[in-house]
């Protein structure tokens, strides 16, 4: 967070506020999520036999703290809750490598 993530910040926001699409990810976005997920950064509250790191609601908790201190910290480590989404959803809606 303190190397990559709250630096972007700024470029997010210029990108997004430049971008001819603002929904959509912007390149910095993008980035960090690539650079993320290559250092096994990603999907930390998934269970592991569908990607993700399998912590538990107590052991995510630090790290969901200090994501959320960047409006694009959650984002960058594709750390949304799909617990639900793993036990609701059809088999074809679980890539767990996300976007």
């Amino acid at each position: 967070m303190q190397q990559e993530v709250y630096p972007a910040e700024k470029l997010y926001y210029e990108q997004e506020h430049t971008a001819a699409d603002r929904w959509t990810w912007q390149p910095v976005l993008r980035e960090l999520r690539a650079k993320a997920k290559s250092q096994g950064l990603w999907i930390f509250p998934l269970p592991k036999e569908v990607g993700g790191h399998g912590l538990s609601l107590l052991e995510y908790a630090p790290l969901a703290e200090v994501m959320s201190t960047s409006p694009i910290g959650a984002e960058t480590f594709n750390c949304y809750n799909r617990n639900d989404l793993v036990r609701a959803a059809h088999p074809s809606a679980r890539h767990p490598g996300g976007a």
